[in-house]
């Protein structure tokens, strides 16, 4: 079965990073083809240096891909910062608030209220 673009959440297309340090070149990652369909579930799971903080990164927009393109909800998406967001697997929480609290600090941090956050 064939789907439209706008079936697809997230979508890589040709996507690769490259890190350039004086004359050293570190191929990160790709090229990478990858589509989320809405409601599915994704996990990435691979060796450490392997590139999946790299792609969770670019994913998100704290990165950019030195080719290739992301797109959300069908459309190109050059700019995905405060779009998507994901946690690492190591703690990275606020050791002083809940797990509840940590869950729906980002809500906080848009302001939305704490009653209808949780």
């Amino acid at each position: 079965m064939s789907r439209v673009d706008t079936d697809w959440r997230l979508e890589l297309r040709g996507v690769t990073k490259v890190f350039q340090r004086d004359q050293l070149q570190v191929h990160a990652l790709g090229p990478l083809d990858l589509r989320v369909a809405d409601g599915e579930f994704v996990s990435i799971i691979g060796p450490s240096g392997c590139g999946k903080s790299t792609l969770l990164d670019m994913i998100a927009g704290l990165e950019q891909p030195t080719s290739g393109e992301i797109w959300l909800d069908g459309a190109p998406a050059p700019y995905r910062l405060g779009r998507v967001a994901y946690m690492h697997q190591r703690d990275l929480l606020l050791p002083w608030r809940t797990v509840l609290e940590n869950a729906i600090l980002p809500l906080e941090v848009k302001r939305i209220p704490r009653r209808q956050a949780i």
